[in-house]
C-alpha cells in the first residue's frame, strides 16, 4: 500500500506544512521496529491525512528518474525571491527553471521494502 501510495502523494507533500509526510515517516519507522495493529492503523491514518490535505505543487511532475532523494533535492533550484515564507517561495516554483526536471529526476521505490530506506534517506544529512 505504501509503495503504491507514496509516489502518488509525494507531489502534495508540502500540504499542511509537511505534517502528513512527517507523520507517515514516524509510522513507517515504528512499523519497521515492530508491526502492531495500532502502528498499522497509524500508517493508514497518516496516509489518509496526507490524501485529505493533498495540494500538488505547480509544475511538479510524477517522479520517473533514477536519483536518490538526496540527489533529487540537490537538483532543486533556488527560487529567485528568497524573501517571505514558504508559501511565497512555493508559488514561485512553477516558474523556476529546472524545477520540473528536478521533480521528475527522483526514483520512486519499486517495492514496499524500499520505502523505509527511501524515507530514511530524506532525513539523513548529505
Amino acid at each position: 500500500m505504501l509503495a503504491e501510495g507514496w509516489p502518488r502523494l509525494l507531489p502534495g507533500s508540502l500540504a499542511s506544512a509537511t505534517h502528513s509526510l512527517i507523520r507517515m515517516g514516524h509510522a513507517v519507522r515504528a512499523l519497521n521496529a515492530a508491526q502492531t495493529p495500532p502502528r498499522v492503523a497509524e500508517l493508514g491514518q497518516a496516509l489518509g491525512y496526507w490524501a485529505a490535505r493533498y495540494q500538488p505543487l505547480a509544475g511538479a511532475a510524477h517522479p520517473t528518474g533514477r536519483h536518490t532523494a538526496t540527489q533529487a533535492l540537490d537538483a532543486v533550484p533556488r527560487v529567485p525571491d528568497q524573501s517571505g515564507g514558504v508559501s511565497a517561495r512555493v508559488t514561485q516554483l512553477a516558474h523556476t527553471p529546472g524545477w520540473t526536471t528536478a521533480t521528475t529526476a527522483l526514483r520512486s521505490p519499486s517495492s514496499a521494502e524500499e520505502v523505509p530506506l527511501a524515507l530514511a534517506a530524506l532525513g539523513t544529512p548529505g
